[in-house]
């Protein structure tokens, strides 16, 4: 027993000290080794169970499986005594084994949180697929720093670097966007490869390539060499997911580059939610009229699309697969942000500032990779805000020119309802034509799913993908076209722009995604909507219509006419809002309310004619007044008919005091927040079949106000009357009224434990395994939920947030970044980057590294 244990104990201090010894912070020599250190600790473990168990049977059933000492059998005494020191020596063994035990069980979480997510920095390398030597350093904020001579390289470099911080993330949309995840996680990614499959991201990315014009084709290649050559560097080490999964990635194509281009083209066209919502209304289970639906939304009826619905009946029940939440969870869903450029006529700080802010979803690996570039013969100076698997980035600076980009949330798309005479065809301008289909096979793990996809002239059928109910609803979007051949151009010549004219003759060529992009430099600013958006006539656009010919697209809306908002005063501010109503109908009608808007002119404007500071930019990013709060929830709060107790009446008051400071009152700010998930919860849940995909945008309280109910009986009429509403209003406030004094008796007596939500950082695929707890965190602050006058703290789907912040000031040259994380929250709360993120704070990006990766031609 004493060898066994004393065994056991001595192969705790090998584990220790053998990271130590080669380098706790710095890559572990080989891969097998690698491996071995993170089998090591499970092997540990499994024995200290084994001896844990075993121990704890002998001491309390008091049997042992061994012969007593046959020594002093001839001497009881001595016998006694022999048997109690064995008990105490059980006992003590026991709890040895128990500190040993936690101690190889956090042992083992370290190794894999961090041991093995270290990449080397600082060596020489001999690569293929260099021109001229290149140069990556990095400092302790552990943002690369690449210096190259041509932009072929400076592409190498961003694929190296990309592979470096984030390979496996860019693995796993890659497998997303060939529809082959399911093979790696099972069951649980079916609906994705599903969504993936019958929008043909592949097939398009496959056309395209072949079809690139040559400077484009070189750059990718240049960037997938970049990545394929990390992978086999000397000085590589895999990270550990792939030893998780027991996975080797292909080698990179420049196929691989388009494709995951074309993701990020659909990942920012967000608005078609809307008309899916409207569709579920109709077609699922609440099955409301297209009346009803108007008056939810507010909106006006259109004769064509009222006569259209009203002869349309719903017939089919929805698919079971939801590929598009998990999708954009993967992706990270770029759900909105906000983009400002400031300046004033003060001497000597005349050059404007340009702040950024992006609301994405908060996952691990992070949404962005920050990345410093030194082109000799093109730009000495460019910071950039790039996403891992695409070279180019959407925001950056030359420190001459800087731009921001930022999703415009207009309509490109178009959903037709098919005229299906049968299950093989149907009818598109009186004539019968074919479904087309073909035979996709899916594998999970070692299980294949065959599935039929169909598709029509507009585009593949989306109800199996999309989990939707009714006829068929075919797809017409500009993300999903094989014959856009300038978007990626146009995207990859972005940073290399030196002046605000020909930055926007490039946006002019980028037919999607649509986007907010506001440009400015020295005397020169712009702010210009990018995007291929259809000229619709006699229709909304914010239903799907018929497919049978009499609304297909014939014309697109020029870049001539594309909004193009101007400054007002000294301010040029983009914050998802309306751009223009003159284009409602080509751009959609879908648009948040100006409280952003509005909240950062109240911030800025006062200090227009003063020298522009960096800190009232600071302030206005990371300002918490929700004037939701004051223009929406108050009104409403004052309607709640007065039929609730004493206690949830004294709340109500406090809410209606509430100045909407979300930051300094994080007990009101939690009610407001659980109030609002109590509304959504159980109002829209029986209404729609696909809830997913209803609480983007239904989650206001006037939006609540405005949806039908049944009217009640006669003294309700007279009772909404008095309120100035309609008696279906009237019904809802009284269910209204209930849900705020449930609400009230749940939670009233824990009101000084209620905070702010947290910030939640996860990995959507790791959630759904065994490692979720390694890669999920839950973090807390001033900052919890980030700014929340975007439009409510309503209860999202996905936890999301500011995942990026930067001000840039052209006068001093200067990069403040607030980013919450980088390859993982434990990397980015060692190096500072959570902890600022949290209490709101930015850090200046400093242009010197160290530790420089010396790359040479092969």
């Amino acid at each position: 027993h004493a060898c066994l244990v004393m065994g056991y104990l001595l192969t705790l201090p090998a584990m220790v000290a053998g990271p130590v010894a080669l380098g706790w912070w710095a890559p572990l020599c080989t891969n097998c080794g690698r491996f071995a250190l993170a089998a090591l600790p499970a092997f540990g473990l499994l024995l200290a169970l084994v001896l844990l168990v075993y121990y704890t049977v002998t001491v309390v059933v008091r049997k042992s499986y061994f012969k007593p000492f046959t020594l002093f059998e001839e001497h009881p005494r001595l016998n006694r005594h022999a048997l109690r020191v064995r008990r105490h020596c059980q006992c003590l063994g026991i709890l040895l084994l128990c500190a040993n035990t936690l101690a190889v069980l956090v042992f083992s979480v370290c190794t894999l949180r961090l041991a093995l997510t270290e990449q080397h920095w600082g060596t020489a390398l001999a690569l293929t697929g260099v021109h001229s030597p290149i140069t990556i350093t990095t400092s302790t904020d552990a943002i690369p720093r690449i210096h190259a001579s041509t932009l072929a390289d400076a592409f190498f470099a961003q694929g190296f670097v990309h592979a470096r911080l984030r390979l496996f993330q860019m693995e796993v949309q890659r497998l997303a966007g060939r529809g082959r995840l399911s093979h790696l996680f099972g069951n649980h990614t079916v609906g994705v490869d599903l969504l993936t499959r019958t929008l043909g991201f592949a097939t398009a990315a496959h056309r395209i390539t072949k079809d690139l014009p040559e400077q484009t084709y070189q750059w990718c290649r240049a960037y997938s060499d970049g990545i394929n050559a990390a992978m086999h560097a000397s000085d590589w080490h895999w990270p550990p997911e792939f030893y998780l999964w027991w996975h080797t990635p292909d080698p990179w194509q420049i196929e691989d580059v388009v494709l995951l281009f074309k993701l990020q083209q659909f990942e920012l066209s967000t608005a078609q939610d809307n008309e899916l919502v409207r569709w579920q209304m109709f077609a699922g289970s609440g099955k409301l009229a297209y009346s009803e639906i108007q008056h939810i939304f507010g909106h006006s009826e259109w004769p064509e699309e009222r006569m259209f619905y009203q002869t349309l009946a719903s017939a089919t029940v929805p698919s079971p697969y939801e590929g598009l939440p998990l999708l954009r969870r993967m992706l990270g869903w770029w759900s909105g942000g906000n983009i400002w450029v400031f300046r004033n006529s003060i001497p000597l700080r005349h050059k404007p500032i340009l702040a950024f802010s992006a609301q994405t979803t908060t996952h691990t690996p992070g949404y962005w990779v920050p990345i410093a570039l030194n082109i000799t013969t093109v730009a000495p100076n460019l910071f950039l805000m790039t996403r891992p698997g695409v070279p180019g980035a959407w925001s950056g600076t030359n420190m001459q020119l800087a731009w921001a980009s930022t999703p415009l949330l207009s309509d490109q798309n178009e959903y037709y309802v098919m005229d299906s005479l049968n299950h093989t065809h149907y009818t598109h301008n009186a004539t019968a034509q074919p479904f087309l289909t073909r035979q996709e096979t899916i594998l999970s793990g070692a299980e294949e799913l065959h599935f039929t996809i169909t598709e029509t002239l507009y585009g593949p059928v989306i109800n199996q993908a999309f989990g939707l109910a009714g006829p068929h609803l075919a797809l017409q979007a500009p993300s999903l076209s094989d014959r856009d051949l300038t978007s990626l151009e146009a995207y990859l010549q972005l940073p290399f722009v030196s002046n605000v004219t020909a930055f926007t003759t490039v946006l002019s060529r980028l037919q999607s995604p649509p986007l907010a992009v506001i440009v400015a430099q020295e005397g020169d600013w712009a702010h210009r909507c990018t995007g291929k958006h259809p000229r619709r006539s006699h229709h909304s656009g914010r239903f799907p219509m018929p497919g049978n010919g009499a609304f297909d697209i014939t014309d697109w809306v020029p870049w001539e006419e594309m909004p193009h908002p101007k400054p007002q005063g000294s301010l040029l501010l983009s914050t998802n809002n309306r751009p223009t109503p003159a284009l409602d109908r080509s751009l959609g009608s879908d648009w948040d309310p100006s409280y952003r808007s509005d909240r950062v002119k109240a911030l800025l404007q006062p200090v227009a004619d003063q020298p522009a500071a960096v800190g009232d930019h600071f302030r206005a990013l990371t300002d918490g007044i929700d004037l939701f709060v004051i223009s929406e929830l108050r009104p409403f709060l004052l309607r709640l008919p007065l039929v609730v107790p004493s206690e949830a009446h004294t709340l109500r008051e406090e809410m209606l005091e509430w100045d909407g400071d979300t930051t300094n009152n994080p007990m009101l700010s939690a009610i407001y927040q659980l109030y609002l998930t109590e509304l959504e919860d159980n109002f829209y849940d029986p209404m729609l079949t696909n809830t997913q995909l209803t609480r983007y945008k239904l989650r206001t309280p006037s939006t609540i106000l405005n949806a039908h109910l049944t009217p009640t009986d006669p003294y309700q009429r007279h009772c909404a009357a008095q309120l100035r509403i309609t008696p279906s209003q009237l019904s809802c406030l009284y269910w209204a009224s209930h849900r705020w004094t449930k609400l009230t008796k749940k939670w009233l007596h824990k009101r000084n434990e209620l905070t702010m939500p947290a910030t939640h950082f996860s990995n959507p695929l790791f959630e759904l395994s065994v490692w979720g707890c390694l890669w999920r965190w839950r973090l807390t602050g001033d900052r919890a939920r980030g700014t929340t006058t975007v439009g409510g703290l309503g209860a999202d789907p996905f936890p999301s947030g500011p995942t990026a912040q930067m001000v840039v000031d052209l006068n001093t040259q200067r990069v403040h970044l607030s980013v919450p994380m980088e390859e993982a929250v434990w990397q980015g709360r060692r190096r500072g980057w959570v902890e600022h993120y949290l209490r709101g704070q930015f850090f200046l990006f400093n242009w010197t590294g160290a530790m420089p990766i010396r790359i040479t031609k092969q």
